[in-house]
């Protein structure tokens, strides 16, 4: 849900006044996950339907159209940073309008007494002076909102949730500072870009729902940044477009940080720095960096066992499975791992960290992960 930011101010002094609604995050976490991600698990699919209806659905033409435009592109936004993985970034978008009476012939909203065709993968409801929000596959929208609004909303349908405060109710606290800031789409932001939080969030999310896409953890993506120094190779891009830096990087073990420079900076063509260090950073614009994800070694796959090769196995203190593969991104003698929840192999969650990459079976209940 998108707050005002005058609201939002309001709720970070309560908050630290009472000591109630404190968030659960630590101070590093960027992003957080919804308890149902939706859209997520529907972007392979090629095409995602969307129905855009409501009391104040704007009538046939121009501002129906801009409408429309916002939420494919909004769409295109999230999916964008999927395409490291292979995905498509600009799906099919098709949207109805079946609560509009000109479109009562169409036979994607036709309904019948006891059955329906239609089943969107994500509906509008366009209602005036209402706070838009998300909820139950549903976005409530008021139509003054503008994109930025859209774009907000449509992260919690893709599954991720408010970050109004990393640490707390300020989004910037984890840098140090004391100031109702905001850092990124989901955290009460007046983008119309995702930020590196939200790009981190949406991969996240893509590599648990879809863990055999993503046998190493992407970059960090920190726009209009420079990282200057320790650089061991150099090359001109024939498009421009930072991804191909990006990937340059990401398949590179001896990368650990990239810098992206656009055309007409150093050249005609755009060009990609590769690093084996992580230089300090500076705000440049025209520049793309990025570090590596230390955690990002290590895959996740749902539902999975790796018996055998164990070295060392603990009781964690919450059933959190990030915290077993942590462990193992921490660890240079670790190579994979198996996380076990609670009330399996007694009344804790249990993590065992291996030595060699043992062989994988479907289990239930069960989270493992290999070193790439």
């Amino acid at each position: 849900m998108k707050l005002g930011k005058l609201f939002a101010l309001s709720l970070a002094l309560g908050s630290l006044l009472s000591g109630c609604g404190s968030s659960d995050q630590d101070s590093q976490t960027k992003f957080n996950v919804l308890a149902n991600p939706h859209l997520i698990g529907k972007v392979k699919d090629g095409t995602l339907t969307i129905d855009v209806g409501g009391a104040n659905l704007p009538a046939k033409g121009a501002a129906r159209d801009a409408l429309d435009a916002d939420i494919r592109r909004a769409v295109a936004k999230w999916v964008e940073p999927l395409a490291i993985f292979g995905h498509d970034p600009n799906p099919s978008v098709n949207i109805t309008h079946c609560s509009d009476p000109d479109e009562k012939n169409n036979l994607a909203c036709l309904k019948l007494p006891f059955f329906s065709f239609f089943k969107p993968d994500l509906r509008f409801y366009i209602e005036k002076d209402i706070r838009s929000y998300y909820t139950n596959g549903t976005i409530h929208l008021d139509p003054k909102g503008g994109f930025d609004t859209i774009l907000h909303e449509m992260g919690h349908a893709f599954g991720l949730g408010d970050t109004y405060a990393e640490g707390g109710w300020f989004c910037d606290i984890h840098h140090g500072k004391f100031a109702p800031s905001s850092t990124s789409v989901m955290c009460n932001a007046d983008f119309s870009d995702l930020q590196t939080d939200d790009i981190a969030g949406i991969q996240h999310l893509y590599c648990q729902k879809f863990p055999s896409d993503c046998s190493f953890r992407v970059l960090t993506v920190e726009k209009f940044t420079d990282r200057r120094g320790n650089d061991y190779k150099n090359f001109s891009l024939d498009k421009a477009d930072y991804m191909g830096c990006y990937t340059a990087c990401a398949d590179d073990l001896k990368c650990k940080a990239f810098t992206y420079v656009g055309p007409g900076v150093q050249g005609d063509k755009a060009r990609c720095w590769l690093k084996d260090k992580v230089p300090a950073k500076d705000s440049v614009k025209g520049f793309v960096s990025g570090i590596k994800d230390a955690e990002g070694f290590v895959s996740v796959e749902m539902n999975t066992d790796r018996p055998g090769k164990d070295y060392k196995n603990t009781k964690l203190s919450k059933e959190d499975y990030e915290l077993c593969r942590k462990s193992c991104t921490q660890d240079n003698s670790c190579k994979s791992f198996t996380y076990v929840p609670a009330n399996v192999q007694g009344p804790e969650a249990r993590c065992w960290l291996k030595n060699a990459v043992a062989a994988k079976s479907e289990l239930g209940s069960m989270i493992s992960g290999t070193r790439r």
